[in-house]
């Protein structure tokens, strides 16, 4: 077997307008740099490559034109590229998001900046050993919708509401880790899973910023050897975050936080590397699907009222809480928890023009192309998904596998939105289940089964 990793920086130039935010804030500085960082691993002739970027998404026909780019340039098949965004907030819009419009410049320039690190990491195969290992890092992620007093669901609701009844879900400590050492035992390098959205700079931070991923990246790197190359893939993070809304001694946001977080699972995954524990791979094959799923449609009714609201003009949007960080009764006055912000007029006109778009999406072609792939070895397997899936799913895709270790990989090879469970749709409240979810309600029991298909597929 050999392996070859390498490392582009796509930091964008200052001025960029940041995702995952509304109407985003236009980046004034640097935190930490963004990357493209790759690894190319062959095998008896046939090559796989995943691609990890510092970005909060990567749109699928990008993906698509970057894979394709990636396979005639080094001759393999386009199935066996893999390439996943972080989803760190913090970066630059790279499509249309919470009414923020792609940075267009920047993302034209992209897709080269990908493809070189591909093809970086492909000239660079050495030979090398595979290793899969895992532990558990807890206390750093937690389910971020909540079931109140009265039944509903709140996003983000501010620490120790006195209505706070219980987290409406689990999460997944799971620290997953593919590395690569060379003949004489040097680490290269490797890939690093764990479950959590890249939230942790502040709600309205204006530096460009990898975000807890990138220091996860960097300070495993440091720790093992300063010349290796680490990606970062995040797992079943749709309704997971850093904010532990039971504990008002601490604030998981800024740049300290982010810190914190890269620094205890990097030193988690050193840890686990050194003890030596783990299965090295071989036989390295990847099966992939497309489903076509089709779009929530938009009942007439709905379609009425967004027609009204969009047409009406509103005044700015209330600065939104920093992710539910702030203790209950302690939030600014210019502040305003998510679950007041969704009341708003100026969020009824911002989810109308949503629903307006969406609307004429579904009238153009009702049917979404969901790319699945796994990638497996001799006792391990990686599910690549391209949207952000509730966690729940990506604990039973964990739980059927028969794998010794399954990780999944959310916004890989696409970004399609929100993924909640069927449950989570029944409820009232959140935000997740609104129109950024912009699939059929059972699209999650689908993309499930199909998963759960091409284990089955690997696996024999």
């Amino acid at each position: 077997m050999q392996a070859g990793f390498s490392r582009v920086d796509i930091t964008p130039p200052l001025g960029v307008r940041m995702g995952g935010q509304v109407h985003p804030p236009q980046a004034d500085s640097i935190e930490s740099r963004l990357h493209a960082n790759a690894m190319c691993v062959r095998e008896d002739g046939v090559d796989l490559v995943i691609i990890s970027c510092d970005l909060v998404s990567i749109p699928t026909a990008m993906a698509d034109q970057i894979r394709g780019g990636i396979a005639a340039r080094v001759s393999m098949s386009s199935e066996n590229v893999l390439i996943a965004a972080t989803h760190t907030h913090s970066g630059p819009l790279t499509g249309a998001m919470l009414g923020g419009e792609r940075e267009r410049d920047y993302v034209e320039t992209l897709p080269a900046k990908i493809e070189e690190a591909a093809c970086e990491a492909h000239s660079a195969l050495q030979e090398a050993r595979l290793t899969v290992t895992s532990t558990e890092v807890k206390g750093l992620a937690f389910n971020r919708r909540v079931i109140m007093r009265d039944g509903t669901i709140q996003t983000h609701p501010l620490k120790n509401d006195p209505d706070i009844v219980e987290l409406e879900g689990p999460d997944d400590p799971e620290l997953g880790i593919i590395y690569a050492t060379d003949p004489s035992g040097r680490f290269l390098g490797g890939v690093v899973n764990f479950t959590c959205h890249g939230t942790v700079m502040e709600r309205y931070s204006t530096a460009i910023s990898a975000d807890y991923p990138g220091y996860v990246s960097s300070i495993l790197s440091e720790q093992l050897d300063p010349g290796s190359t680490v990606l970062f893939l995040n797992g079943a993070c749709g309704n997971i975050c850093q904010v532990d809304t039971q504990n008002s001694e601490t604030r998981e946001v800024g740049a300290d936080w982010a810190k914190h977080m890269g620094r205890t699972i990097a030193e988690a995954a050193v840890q686990a590397i050194r003890s030596g524990a783990g299965v090295e791979q071989s036989g390295l094959r990847v099966r992939s699907d497309t489903l076509a799923i089709p779009m929530r449609p938009i009942p007439a009714e709905v379609l009425r009222e967004a027609k009204e609201k969009a047409s009406k003009p509103v005044s700015a949007s209330p600065l939104n809480s920093d992710y539910g960080a702030e203790p209950f009764g302690e939030l600014p006055a210019s502040r305003v928890a998510l679950v007041d912000l969704i009341e708003t007029e100026f969020w009824g006109w911002l989810e109308a023009k949503q629903v307006l778009a969406l609307a004429d999406e579904y009238e153009r072609n009702p049917l979404v192309d969901v790319p699945l792939s796994v990638v497996a070895g001799v006792d391990f397997a990686l599910a690549c998904v391209p949207c952000e899936l509730f966690v729940e799913f990506g604990l039973e895709m964990k739980q059927r596998s028969s794998f010794r270790y399954t990780f999944v990989s959310e916004l890989t090879n696409g970004a399609i939105g929100y993924i909640p469970t069927e449950k989570a749709f029944s409820r009232v409240g959140g935000y997740e289940t609104r129109f950024p979810a912009r699939l059929r309600e059972d699209a999650g029991r689908l993309i499930t089964e199909k998963v759960v298909s091409l284990l089955r597929s690997a696996a024999t």
